[in-house]
């Protein structure tokens, strides 16, 4: 969801048939990791990944998936960025109210106003 640098021995997926939120999912449930084929480095040999055998659903479907993953994913983002920022302001306020720097009812008292 974030821009990235892969590194040179990346594979990539160019959706041609499906959305890209199809193909993520989809190559999450491959098996992928199994499919090690290097002792001493791990590596995935890209001819046994064209061996594999998708059923490729019809375009409405692969379409609405898509707005649905899109729609889930958005809401994924939005609220770990809330998450984040109720995390960072809990950081911030708990040592104050520990100290006594802060007190609830003055909070309180502040946020009525």
């Amino acid at each position: 969801d974030d821009p990235f640098f892969p590194i040179d021995t990346t594979y990539y997926v160019r959706p041609l048939a499906a959305p890209l939120t199809f193909c993520y999912y989809t190559m999450q449930i491959l098996g992928l990791e199994k499919m090690n084929t290097d002792a001493a480095v791990p590596g995935l040999n890209r001819e046994n990944v064209y061996r594999l055998e998708l059923v490729l659903p019809d375009s409405v479907t692969l379409q609405q998936f898509d707005i649905q993953a899109t729609t889930l994913r958005k809401a994924i983002r939005a609220n770990s960025g809330e998450n984040k920022s109720l995390a960072d302001l809990r950081d911030i306020l708990l040592p104050k109210l520990l100290t006594g720097e802060l007190s609830v009812t003055d909070a309180t008292a502040e946020a009525a106003v």
